[in-house]
């Protein structure tokens, strides 16, 4: 949630027109039932989750895409933001292009393979570390442009590593253009 309050407050979007919120759900699905909530109050609603490996998050993972894609049908605004394995490969694109499967080991979890590596790049950073997006502003095109062509190429990596964050980044600076020039 920092980096994309940190996003917003770079491209000096209002905070009343864009929500950063946590819904306290830890399933895909949860979130999106919360995010239905508010398309009453917003015009879209993205909702960001990993694709990480605990138990019963693949069958929650794929009911939230499926509810995702049912609303759309139904001409609902709300998006999945997905990063597999997890958020920490996004910001690894900022730094380094990388497309090789990531997967749990016995002595580390694919998330903590990323934070590791990341940690070349960004020596403090953690989940909650506040200045993450500072770090990695220099670096978002690169970052949106190895996003997309991973995306390209989807079937050759059957989804993992890949994010749809670099989507969510285009909308806030495609609407930070609109509104301040026109």
């Amino acid at each position: 949630m920092l980096y994309f309050k940190a996003l917003i407050e770079e491209l000096r979007l209002h905070p009343s027109n864009f929500k950063i919120t946590n819904c306290h759900r830890n399933d895909p699905a949860g979130l999106v039932e919360f995010a239905v909530t508010l398309l009453k109050e917003y015009d879209y609603a993205f909702c960001i989750f990993d694709k990480d490996e605990h138990d019963n998050h693949q069958r929650n993972y794929t009911k939230a895409l499926n509810r995702i894609e049912d609303l759309r049908k139904n001409k609902k605004e709300i998006s999945a933001i997905t990063s597999v394995p997890c958020f920490e490969y996004w910001l690894l694109l900022h730094f380094k292009d990388s497309t090789a499967p990531i997967i749990n080991q016995p002595s580390y979890t694919a998330s903590e393979q990323l934070t590791n590596e990341l940690k070349k790049h960004i020596a403090d950073y953690s989940k909650s570390y506040p200045h993450v997006f500072q770090y990695t502003k220099i670096h978002l095109e690169t970052a949106i442009q190895r996003a997309k062509r991973i995306d390209i190429d989807l079937v050759q990596t059957a989804g993992n590593p890949s994010t749809k964050v670099y989507l969510l980044v285009e909308f806030l600076k495609k609407a930070a253009k609109e509104i301040f020039h026109g």
